[in-house]
């Protein structure tokens, strides 16, 4: 009883907390890119440069969580590049979405998230499949489709959007497949044995994603003429916190549940964000 009160408790602060985190965070996106500075690319970069410096601070100058040794970090990093792609591909995509789609569309397609991650999942053995579980996926994914067709009130069409949209959903259920398995311990002794902490993780991740993210904005932005810095660095350093407790509120999540619980969760923002858009 007391652990289930404990679990019960430690999801609320953490669901809240994300709630919280990724409802602020859209919208300050959305303005962003939308009027301040268009380079989705570059805007993430910097997230991932500032969530990576965050959180050596606290695992190296706090010491609020262990590091790996080096032996174990050798055996990570191929892992941990892949994982980066993965995050790279989904924040540019997300970002560059609303340069497309309106913000009410963007949240009506997010939902099929949670339907690629439990397939993604079950596909690599980390949940099973059971009738209650197809079944709240598939009415999630007849809801959205249905609302999807009201698009004339929430902006115009956009198959470039929608393609970017989608690429970025599909690299998120990686993501968060591969992060899951990184994150939480594994039966099975044939299996990686080494297990991270969320914020030596975020130090780990971030770096590579903001390798792959730099590649693409030398290649897309940095390029055009008209590249310009027009941020200002207060909004910058709200968007960057806003991304860090994200990103650190997310895989304690993972850590102490499941990614399907984070997808669930996310259902739980769609339908918070719908209530005040």
């Amino acid at each position: 009883m007391r652990d289930l009160a404990r679990k019960t408790v430690e999801f609320v602060m953490l669901g809240s907390l994300y709630l919280v985190m990724t409802i602020a965070l859209i919208y300050v996106n959305a303005w962003i890119v939308s009027d301040l500075f268009p380079y989705a690319a570059t805007l993430t970069m910097l997230q991932m440069i500032f969530c990576a410096i965050s959180s050596a601070g606290l695992v190296y100058g706090f010491k609020v969580a262990s590091v790996p040794n080096r032996a174990e970090l050798r055996v990570m990093s191929r892992k941990f590049v892949v994982l980066g792609f993965f995050y790279a591909v989904y924040l540019w995509g997300s970002n560059l979405a609303y340069k497309y789609l309106e913000v009410g569309f963007i949240q009506i397609l997010k939902p099929l998230g949670g339907f690629m991650i439990y397939l993604t999942l079950l596909r690599h053995g980390y949940e099973t499949l059971s009738t209650w579980k197809a079944l709240n996926m598939i009415a999630i994914f007849g809801a959205v489709s249905i609302a999807s067709c009201g698009q004339d009130e929430i902006g115009a069409f956009s198959w470039v959007g929608v393609s970017v949209l989608l690429s970025s959903l599909v690299a998120n259920s990686c993501y968060y497949t591969l992060l899951q398995y990184l994150l939480q311990p594994q039966d099975d002794d044939t299996k990686q044995t080494v297990r991270l902490n969320p914020l030596t993780t975020m130090l780990l991740v971030g770096p590579s994603a903001a390798l792959w993210l730099f590649c693409v904005a030398v290649s897309t932005e940095w390029s055009q003429k008209h590249f310009e810095w027009t941020l200002p660095t207060w909004v910058l350093l709200l968007d960057c916190a806003l991304a860090f407790g994200l990103n650190i509120s997310i895989m304690y999540m993972l850590k102490a549940f499941s990614a399907l619980t984070y997808a669930l969760c996310g259902y739980g923002k769609d339908v918070c964000f719908r209530a005040v858009l």
